[in-house]
């Protein structure tokens, strides 16, 4: 059987989960979210009132604490994190 996904759909983000996994601040758990999302650094500067440096500082932090180092990766990772907890479940 095959399932087809709709690359278009993005699940939401389970910030709990990434708060808890990885030891984000609440700040840190919204950036990535938003990122998983889709959102740029600078869309999710204006849409958070922050400046772009403050997010980019975040960021850092983040790769800090999932130990990566691109946001490509970060994205990879988190965005994989519901459908490997789904699977480890069985």
């Amino acid at each position: 059987m095959f399932k087809v996904a709709d690359p278009e759909s993005r699940p939401d983000f389970p910030l709990t989960l990434a708060r808890q996994l990885f030891g984000l601040t609440p700040a840190e758990a919204r950036l990535v979210a938003s990122l998983v999302a889709g959102q740029s650094l600078q869309e999710t500067a204006a849409a958070n009132r922050l400046s772009r440096n403050t997010v980019r500082v975040q960021l850092q932090a983040v790769f800090g604490k999932t130990n990566t180092n691109r946001q490509v990766d970060l994205i990879h990772l988190l965005a994989r994190l519901p459908q490997r907890l789904h699977r480890g479940a069985r």
